[in-house]
């Protein structure tokens, strides 16, 4: 399976969970929610992480779950990625430790 692929099995169960997020911040706020990436309406809640992941790679098997905590949207923790990459301003890469000569 392509890495693309992979990404998109998280589309629906994502979609879904957004579609019900209000109703899972009253039920179960701060709680950990397992969600079958196969049937996406199969949802299980634990209070601790941990707990949640083994039920998750126990009952539906490694890689073939959601673990998400529900949190209101305003919540949500901001998901920032670095890149050791810099470009020159003549825009040749320079890698660490690779310097322009």
């Amino acid at each position: 399976m392509s890495t693309e692929e992979e990404i998109a099995k998280f589309d629906k169960p994502t979609a879904y969970f957004e579609q019900h997020r209000e109703e899972f911040v009253k039920e179960h706020h701060r709680k950990w929610m397992i969600m079958s990436l196969q049937d996406n309406s199969k949802t299980d809640f634990f209070a601790d992480s941990n707990e949640a992941y083994l039920f998750g790679a126990e009952k539906y098997g490694e890689g073939e779950f959601m673990l998400r905590q529900v949190l209101r949207k305003d919540e949500e923790p901001e998901i920032i990625f670095h890149s050791r990459v810099a470009w020159c301003s003549n825009s040749t890469l320079v890698l660490p430790g690779n310097p322009i000569r």
